[in-house]
């Protein structure tokens, strides 16, 4: 099977790429396509797939062809939306030769199946979308049980049912012991029994000698039954008559009680409230079209005003153009769909001005650049150092001082006349020796304190700079940033850069009136608000001016419109005449069968006024009959006889069901159990015995799909790699083995690294495993009369890899794995692959004069 020529037009995603028809004819079976991302490369391998096309995939109208050879068979699908229709029509060509004679989605999908023999199966395999590193255990259990040829799902399902009958056996036992229990603990002991039988003949006994007291009650009581006790028949015939004929109003209308009678006139009332609304609405609009008739009837001599309406139109039309026409029709008007974003964004631009013109007078204006920032900053950290120079130099100074004074006497007094005495001679030149010493620290003390002045001075003047110098670097970097933000704002919205670009939008913001920058934007939205109107107003008068001449071309006067306004009004005024009869009819049954209602009703009140009069005679003739002793004698007699019928059928039936529970023990339940122990064991063993079968099949299958797994990573990577199972490099499996664990796959690269699941590598690694996969599932079930469609699986791979799967890739059509191959990719590293190229986009950097048998109409 080979695709062998496609066609589309307006395909809808296309539109990025501008493309409105494509053809391609395949003169190779490597076919690589190209293009940026959002050019329909994906979208394109997608529609190449033999498949019927459900939903609207053109823009208004389109076709798309696919032709195929198979088996010396030229098979054509053909799927075309016309802009009439709202459904696609379908045609399925065998040898030009349509099969599909409905143009039906659901035969064109069954053709394209019972043909090509295109499972969903073989679609996942043959689109690569089978993703194995991205299931967990019991999902790749799954999907390799359902793919197995040997039909495992049937397997399961038997041992599926197996384990159920087990559990349902198991259940069953579980019940019928604790019925057994149950039962057991519910019979009673032969002691107890006998009791049992001794309390039945006594209370036999007792049930005799009331009876016989009983009848001779009822004899004596007997003696006054002649008293007439009964009401006149003309009285219970009346009440009689009455229920019949009330129970036949019942019956007739479905009514339950006396309140769903009243509550069912009162919705007949509210019914008939609401359709003599209708019936007046309509008979007021039926009037209201008749004068509507009458005016266009005495309006019909007027008809050429129409004309001369129509052409005042026109003329306001033009006076109005005349306004809104655009002051410059050189800028490009603001898309009408952002229209809508004016004050928000008039409002950003405002937040983001108003703290500027707030800092301005902090800083010359010169200054207002980005580019001197790194300058301020470099100060900033030259002054801090200086700053903490100085500070260091102030507090060495301030010790030194403290030392020289710590040396200086307390009482700083020093003679200044000394005896010349020789007693004192030794004492004066100490004393002289002090002094001096007295005068150096003296000397030093001053010199520190002018230091320590000058110090400060300094520190003040670099406290002041380095102050300065936070706030320019404080309010340039504001000022960045709202720059910043209002350049985004453009970006934002790019057609603003239609009307200033960002160096005049920092020169406005600089000079003396940055709100004039709001005032510019917004009198760019009120231009394209003009330009949209003017446009608008253009399409109306061209409208008019058309319709104006048409009527005076075709001498289409109002006098014609009228008459069909007329006509139209009459049939109006026929249709709201059928539905007031309508209504009329409505109306006459419902007040038939309120008035019935109400009958009833009347019936009902007359019935409880008789059942009043018969309830109280029947009062008056019981308060003159005295119940006798006989009368209590027979109701005390019948309640005992009750009870006791009542304790001895109580005791007989404890005695049945002993009985029957005894026998129940006996025949029933043990035997049930016995059988179902022997089933239970059966069924272990059929479980046993299939669940060994189907690990075999699995074994098998998975080790036939590892092999060739190996094989095609081996020949695509340069690292020796390997996926495995250690249970299926054996010869055995144990017979605990989870199955589970058999679709744990491992990773082994070099011998050296070892990876616990396939699910833990690399993007690329994955890819491949992926691919290696579902071209080793092709390989084992034999689906190589195919062509195979790969979408960017390159993507994660380097340039030496990429080359490799290329090179693999050419080897398997040589080796007629597969019929042909469809690579997506938005990378050209195709050379040594000689495919033929399909290049959807020259913005990838390369010239569609690559392209071979493509043909590509723009719009």
């Amino acid at each position: 099977m080979k695709i062998t020529r496609f066609y589309i037009s307006n395909f809808k995603k296309f539109q990025m790429s501008s493309i409105q028809e494509l053809e391609l004819e395949f003169n190779q079976d490597i076919i690589i396509i190209l293009g940026t991302n959002g050019s329909g490369k994906t979208s394109l391998l997608q529609e190449l797939f033999p498949s019927a096309t459900r939903g609207n995939i053109f823009i208004k109208e389109g076709k798309k062809i696919l032709e195929i050879t198979d088996n010396n068979n030229t098979y054509t699908i053909i799927t075309e939306k016309q802009p009439t229709e709202s459904t696609l029509t379908h045609r399925f060509l065998i040898n030009e030769q349509n099969v599909n004679q409905n143009h039906s989605f659901t035969v064109q999908s069954e053709l394209i199946e019972n043909h090509f023999n295109l499972t969903p199966l073989k679609k996942s395999i043959f689109t690569n979308s089978i993703r194995i590193t991205d299931m967990g255990y019991s999902k790749r259990k799954q999907f390799f049980t359902k793919i197995n040829p040997h039909d495992l799902l049937s397997l399961l399902s038997y041992i599926e049912n197996v384990k159920k009958q087990k559990k349902s056996i198991k259940n069953n036992i579980q019940l019928l012991e604790h019925r057994k229990v149950t039962l057991t603990s519910q019979l009673l002991k032969p002691e107890d029994i006998k009791k049992i039988k001794q309390s039945i003949e006594r209370l036999s006994k007792q049930l005799n000698f009331h009876i016989s007291i009983q009848n001779y009650a009822k004899h004596e009581y007997a003696k006054l039954a002649n008293i007439d006790t009964t009401l006149p028949d003309i009285t219970y015939k009346s009440l009689s008559g009455l229920l019949f004929k009330i129970q036949g109003y019942f019956d007739k209308y479905k009514i339950q009680s006396p309140e769903g009678l009243q509550k069912q006139i009162s919705e007949i009332q509210t019914q008939i409230q609401l359709f003599q609304k209708e019936h007046d609405i309509y008979l007021t609009k039926a009037k209201d079209l008749s004068n509507e008739i009458n005016s266009l009837v005495e309006q019909s001599t007027k008809s050429e005003k129409f004309t001369s309406q129509l052409l005042h139109s026109i003329k306001s039309i033009e006076k109005q153009m005349n306004k809104y026409k655009p002051d410059n029709e050189s800028i490009q008007p603001i898309p009408e769909s952002e229209l809508k974003y004016e004050s928000t964004i008039l409002s950003e631009i405002k937040n983001h001005i108003e703290p500027i013109v707030s800092i301005k007078n902090q800083i010359p204006s010169k200054l207002l650049n980005s580019s001197i920032l790194p300058k301020i900053h470099s100060a900033l950290e030259k002054t801090n150092k200086e700053l903490t120079l100085v500070q260091e130099s102030i507090d060495i100074t301030k010790n030194k001082l403290k030392q020289l004074q710590k040396k200086l006497p307390a009482d700083h007094h020093i003679p200044c006349e000394i005896d010349n005495n020789t007693t004192y001679t030794s004492t004066c030149t100490i004393l002289k020796s002090y002094k001096t010493f007295y005068n150096s620290i003296s000397t030093d003390i001053e010199q520190y304190t002018k230091e320590l002045s000058t110090l400060k001075t300094k520190l003040t003047k670099l406290q002041s700079k380095h102050s300065k110098l936070s706030t320019y670097h404080q309010t340039i970097s504001i000022f960045n940033k709202h720059y910043l933000s209002i350049v985004n704002i453009f970006d934002t919205h790019p057609y603003l850069f239609n009307i200033l670009s960002k160096d005049k939008i920092i020169q406005i913001l600089k000079s003396s009136q940055p709100y004039t920058l709001i005032n510019v934007v917004s009198e760019y939205y009120a231009q394209s608000k003009k330009y949209y109107t003017y446009q608008q107003l253009q399409s109306k008068h061209n409208q008019l001016v058309n319709e104006y001449n048409s009527i005076k071309s075709n001498k289409y006067t109002s006098s014609t419109l009228i008459q069909r306004l007329l006509s139209t009004k009459k049939s109006e005024l026929d249709s709201l005449s059928s539905k007031l009869q309508s209504l009329q009819k409505k109306l006459k049954v419902f007040n038939f069968t309120l008035a019935q209602l109400n009958e009833c009703n009347e019936t009902i009140n007359e019935f409880n006024s008789l059942q009043s009069q018969y309830q109280e005679a029947i009062e008056t003739l019981e308060q003159h009959l005295n119940k006798t002793f006989y009368s209590t004698l027979v109701e005390h007699e019948s309640s005992i006889i009750k009870d006791l019928n009542n304790q001895i059928l109580t005791l007989e039936n404890k005695l049945k069901e002993q009985e029957f529970i005894r026998v129940r023990l006996e025949q029933e339940i043990d035997q049930q159990l016995q059988n179902l122990y022997q089933k239970q064991q059966l069924l272990a063993d059929i479980e046993q015995s299939l669940t060994a079968i189907n690990n075999t099949y699995n074994f098998s299958f998975l080790r036939n799909i590892l092999q060739n797994v190996n094989m095609i990573l081996n020949q695509i990577f340069i690292y020796n790699i390997q996926v495995y199972n250690p249970y299926l490099e054996s010869s055995d499996l144990p017979d605990n083995l989870d199955t589970n664990e058999l679709f744990q796959f491992s990773v082994k690269i070099d011998d050296e690294t070892e990876i616990e699941d396939i699910s833990q590598c690399s993007s690329g690694q994955k890819d491949m495993i992926n691919f290696a996969f579902n071209l080793a599932i092709l390989l084992e079930l034999k689906f190589t009369n195919y062509p195979i469609f790969l979408d960017e699986i390159d993507r994660a791979l380097d340039n030496i890899h990429r080359e490799r799967l290329l090179l693999f890739l050419k080897s398997i059509i040589d080796q007629k794995l597969v019929t042909q191959i469809f690579l997506v990719s938005n990378t050209y590293f195709h050379e040594a692959l000689l495919g033929q190229y399909i290049i959807l986009d020259n913005r990838i950097g390369i010239d569609a004069t690559y392209n071979q048998n493509v043909t590509i109409v723009k719009q």
